[in-house]
């Protein structure tokens, strides 16, 4: 039996997302968006527990209540079909905004790409080949959210989670030279700008 959630490795080496920031607290808002990502054909969720397997705990219905846990699990069929550990983080800020990530932990993704050291020894060759089938998955979904839950700005790479706010972004423009990749919404549609780095 795989060892989605259980593998020693599983959790480690930190996490590669598509991290949102939604706009300022709501919970209905953060609810449809929390939803609509994991409803997604490529996931099943949710579940609380990262100790056992999906098939040996309880999968939760997603609700208001659940909000206010920051991590829920789940299991994500990778674009070549290999199926891993992943999850979505909730942040919010007293007086800032709401920030929805869904993650995959390197260590599980590495049962499905050569990911290497990534970030930490990055090899920009190996990493391009696995990014460039990765970053686009990531993109559907942040596309499909702003389809349901409008929101402002999505960033997608290694822990990218308010790297840059769309404040920034509203101040300076895109960057010609950037990382992470970016979803940025101009007059209801949303441009997706890959990393440069």
């Amino acid at each position: 039996m795989s060892k989605h959630f259980s593998g020693s490795d599983t959790w480690l080496g930190g996490y590669y997302e598509l991290a949102i920031e939604l706009g300022p607290r709501s919970d209905e808002r953060l609810l449809a968006a929390l939803s609509t990502i994991w409803s997604d054909s490529a996931l099943d969720g949710v579940y609380l527990s990262r100790d056992s397997e999906p098939n040996a705990q309880r999968k939760y219905s997603l609700t208001v209540e659940l909000l206010e846990v920051t991590h829920l699990q789940g299991l994500a069929r990778l674009p070549n079909g290999v199926m891993i550990a992943c999850g979505t983080c909730v942040i919010r800020y007293d007086n800032g905004n709401d920030w929805l990530d869904l993650y995959l932990p390197m260590g599980a993704l590495a049962t499905a790409y050569p990911v290497g050291g990534y970030p930490f020894e990055p090899d920009v060759v190996s990493s391009h080949v696995w990014r460039s089938v990765l970053d686009p998955w990531l993109v559907e979904i942040g596309r499909r959210v702003y389809d349901h839950v409008p929101y402002r700005l999505g960033l997608v790479g290694f822990e990218v989670s308010a790297e840059v706010c769309a404040s920034e972004i509203a101040q300076t423009g895109i960057p010609v030279q950037h990382y992470p990749g970016l979803l940025w919404p101009t007059s209801g549609k949303l441009t997706y700008y890959p990393s440069t780095i």
